[in-house]
């Protein structure tokens, strides 16, 4: 397993994923099916337009981010 980072918002199959949310490399489909969209280092407050310290603060409470 490695964890994977969101590089930007997207939608896959109908699940939200935004920008810095945290994935397993093998066992999320959407991590597996788009590994482009993921990194491996992890988002910094202030590093891009849409991390900003409020987000950053709740992927530290909610690592794999709001999935709707």
């Amino acid at each position: 397993m490695a964890a994977r980072y969101a590089l930007q918002d997207f939608w896959y199959q109908g699940e939200f994923v935004e920008e810095g949310a945290l994935r397993d490399s093998v066992t999320s489909p959407v991590a597996v099916a788009v590994p482009s969209l993921f990194g491996t280092t992890a988002p910094v407050a202030g590093g891009t337009a849409h991390m900003t310290g409020r987000r950053a603060q709740h992927l530290a409470q909610i690592p794999a981010g709001s999935q709707l």
